[in-house]
């Protein structure tokens, strides 16, 4: 959750109370866990509300998130579970037995100052994956493996199975079914979703093999 911190920069600098607020511990790096998936932090949102009206900053921001994705209140009793590990965004979990789970992350821009060591360093995750930035963003992965890793470089590792020539504007992908080759490829993955419409079985690999529209 970035949305709206630009904001708060100035407004919400730690300050170690050592009477620490019941609800969020102001986001102290000594209540982090070294295990992704332990909660670190259980609270409910009436929990979180009567903090933030005591005075508890790091409770309001954790309020402004909550409210711009989950929507108008109220949320009553609904429970938070509170996850961080070093160096990586605050993660909110949200559930109850009427609402659907959501995950929410908290997390600053390289250049932001930290307000807390709980809040992790993160990029904003675009929508839509072939705009420019996220283009160049891929470039520059593909570059530093290329550049950096001793094995990506290598054009003798032996081929899949099956590969993917995924040509370009105007030019279906194809299927291509390599015989015991070494060359150079990169692994792809995506969200499939409900669907498998591109699954490649015996009855369509001739067809995949000419080339399939996307």
């Amino acid at each position: 959750m970035n949305g709206g911190v630009d904001e708060l920069e100035e407004e919400y600098r730690p300050t170690w109370d050592p009477q620490a607020c019941p609800t969020c511990h102001n986001l102290r790096p000594s209540i982090r866990s070294f295990d992704p998936d332990q909660v670190v932090k259980n609270f409910c949102w009436d929990e979180l509300l009567r903090t933030v009206e005591a005075g508890c900053k790091f409770c309001a921001v954790l309020q402004q998130g909550l409210r711009h994705f989950l929507g108008p209140e109220p949320y009553g009793s609904q429970r938070m579970k509170m996850y961080s590990i070093d160096q990586g965004p605050l993660q909110v979990h949200t559930h109850n037995t009427t609402f659907l789970e959501g995950e929410i992350e908290f997390y600053i821009h390289q250049d932001a100052p930290r307000f807390s060591p709980l809040i992790g360093v993160a990029r904003d995750v675009s929508p839509d994956a072939s705009k420019d930035d996220c283009m160049a963003l891929a470039k520059a992965w593909l570059d530093n493996c290329i550049n950096n890793h001793k094995i990506c470089p290598s054009s003798s590792q032996q081929m899949p199975t099956r590969v993917i020539i995924v040509g370009s504007e105007g030019i279906n992908p194809v299927l291509y079914v390599p015989e015991d080759e070494c060359s150079s490829y990169v692994a792809l993955s995506h969200c499939w979703g409900d669907s498998r419409i591109f699954c490649t079985k015996t009855a369509t690999i001739n067809q995949r093999k000419e080339g399939s529209s996307v």
